[in-house]
């Protein structure tokens, strides 16, 4: 018989066996929804291609008079001839598609127009518009080498089934032909490997290495597509599929009846239908509208740019370097442009390349009537950046002695040597942080220089007087490995702080600064930091008046992310939390990891996030 202290126990059992089965299939719902919320645009893509590939071979295969055309062909073929126009369908789909991630003018009307109704896809596409890219041009090569690998069955089976009797529609010359000659050194093969050759090239140059190291090869190496175009407007010139365009005359049957011409049916059937020999033609070609489609695609998108880079001539007022790594430039255009908090431009000076395009985000900018002031922030990282903080720094020197000297010589020299500098930009264009301004809840964490996009949100919260804005609470985490870079945007952010505490709100703006290097100078020694140099300085000779702002707010450690999560959810608990990440590939990694360990628990962060290029 059962004890109470066993029925007790039982129960205990029960009610913790009951709570582990409602944590695995919770762990398993979180996973499913983390899975579909990161998939969610790959699954479409395959679904897609799946799509076009069981639309085009049933196409081919299905039983009706269109499908008696190419009897003689699937002779000699067999099923070659579906598989390989169905992979013709899916490369002539990848090939409009490929060009859409890549125009930026077309991403921007996209983003315009589903960022109110679906926000949150909106966003995610926006994130994912290079892995889009990506994922079409890697599919592209996949589908090309099996298009060749049932182009090379086709090839033996051409050879193999030679038909004698009708020899225009032979791809081969006969039984003794030679694959290798089919392959290569006829004009469909040879241009069918010039294209595979050129997506290798392209997918080699645009690899991690080889765009670190050699980025302009990386750019001008993916205009040889125009190479690749103008082969596959050349590939279905040699007309190897070819089918018959007398069924009427000659219906594929009398082709059966021909080996029975000893029996009264077939001769009977063969005087009545069949009233002439098989003619075989490639027919209509319509295969130029594919590639017609993505260029026409692709030079209205240069041409819309260039349009707006011509009419919109702009003019740098004003350059600051509070840092040795760090460059302010602020530009003032005759027109006013669409702006928006979150979204980035494209820069180029042609003093330093005329084919680099380097974008930067818009930290702050003012529209006023036929007339754009915007402000970019630089970070000196690699030789274009440091060349173009050499010519600045040198013309910061005209500048500050033509002031001294007061003279109009020296203020002429100034102005030659200003103009001298040209630079160009090419946008604006949208982003996923601009969704920044439409969540109630969210995190911001940025690393370095990565704090611009979320500094242009703050600076347009503190002008705006639009109730439109739905942002409730700000969290952001600033790290850094200099102890300078946080005096670069540090007067907004307590202009920010002041402004909330104005408006009897202290609590809907944090910030949580963290200082991380393994070098000395990132040390706190007795309330002073130490220098690039090695010498000492208080925090009131590195932040002045914002001293005390920063010291009550600053950790010299790594973010505990744990802390910081357990944190976010005491105050917010199941409610979405849209946490957005602008940094390192290691940062967005391990924000990514702890926004996924917590929604495991039933709690709602949604990550997005911007890498370093």
């Amino acid at each position: 018989m059962y004890t109470k202290s066993n029925t007790s126990s039982l129960i205990i059992e029960m009610n913790a066996t009951l709570d582990d089965d409602k944590e695995t299939l919770e762990n398993i719902r979180s996973s499913a929804k983390k899975f579909f919320h990161r998939y969610i645009l790959l699954m479409i893509f395959i679904i897609g291609i799946l799509l076009v590939l069981s639309f085009s071979y049933y196409a081919y295969t299905s039983y009706n008079d269109e499908n008696e055309k190419f009897y003689y062909l699937k002779k000699i073929i067999g099923k070659g001839l579906y598989l390989s126009n169905a992979t013709v369908f899916v490369i002539n789909f990848l090939i409009i598609a490929i060009i859409f991630p890549v125009c930026r003018t077309f991403n921007t009307f996209i983003h315009k127009t589903f960022n109110r109704i679906f926000p949150y896809f909106s966003a995610i596409y926006m994130e994912k518009l290079k892995v889009v890219h990506q994922v079409f041009a890697l599919s592209l090569i996949y589908i090309s080498f099996i298009h060749i690998a049932l182009h090379f069955t086709n090839a033996i089976n051409f050879i193999k089934n030679y038909d004698a009797h009708h020899k225009d529609i032979n791809w081969s010359r006969g039984h003794d032909d030679n694959v290798f000659r089919l392959m290569f050194l006829t004009p469909v093969g040879f241009s069918g490997w010039t294209m595979v050759g050129c997506l290798i090239i392209m997918w080699i140059f645009s690899s991690r290495q080889m765009r670190n190291y050699f980025y302009n090869s990386f750019m001008g190496i993916h205009y040889i597509f125009f190479l690749f175009f103008i082969m596959l407007y050349y590939h279905p010139l040699s007309d190897v599929i070819k089918y018959q365009d007398n069924v009427k005359d000659s219906p594929p049957i009398c082709d059966i009846y021909k080996r029975r011409d000893n029996e009264t049916h077939a001769k009977e059937y063969m005087e009545k239908y069949c009233k002439s020999e098989p003619k075989f033609t490639a027919g209509r070609k319509n295969f130029w509208i594919w590639p017609t489609i993505t260029l026409v695609v692709f030079f209205l998108d240069h041409l819309i740019r260039y349009f707006k880079r011509f009419f919109s001539p702009m003019k740098l007022v004003e350059v600051t370097l509070p840092t040795r790594n760090s460059i302010f430039l602020t530009f003032k255009i005759n027109d006013n442009i669409a702006l928006r908090p979150g979204q980035y431009i494209l820069l180029q000076c042609e003093n330093i390349s005329t084919i680099e395009w380097h974008p930067f985000f818009i930290t702050d900018f003012v529209i006023e009537p036929r007339k754009t002031i915007f402000t970019l922030a630089i970070t000196v990282r690699g030789d274009w950046t440091c060349e173009l903080y050499e010519k600045l720094f040198e013309l910061k020197m005209y500048s500050e002695k033509s002031n001294k000297r007061k003279s109009n010589r020296s203020r002429r020299k100034y102005r030659a040597t200003a103009r001298k500098l040209n630079f160009i930009f090419d946008g604006p264009y949208s982003n996923h942080m601009e969704s920044i301004l439409s969540r109630e809840h969210v995190v911001l964490i940025g690393q370095g220089i990565g704090i611009t996009p979320f500094i242009s949100i703050f600076n347009y919260v503190m002008k705006s007087t639009q109730p439109t804005i739905a942002l409730k609470r700000i969290h952001l985490v600033w790290i850094a490995r200099d102890i300078k870079q946080f005096t670069l945007f540090l007067s907004t952010l307590c202009e920010l702080t002041q402004m909330f505490w104005d408006e009897n709100k202290p609590d809907k703006f944090e910030v949580r600064f963290y200082l991380i290097s393994s070098k000395r100078q990132s040390m706190f020694m007795d309330n002073y930091f130490c220098d690039d140099d090695g010498s000492f300085c208080s925090p009131e000779e590195l932040f002045g008046n914002d001293a005390e702002f920063i010291m009550s707010r600053i950790y010299v450690d790594s973010p505990n992310w744990n802390f910081l999560f357990n944190y976010y959810t005491s105050l917010y608990g199941n409610k979405p939390i849209y946490v957005y990440s602008c940094g390192s590939k290691s940062l967005n990694k391990d924000v990514r990891k702890a926004c996924c360990k917590y929604n495991k628990h039933r709690f709602n962060f949604r990550f997005i996030h911007e890498a370093f290029s």
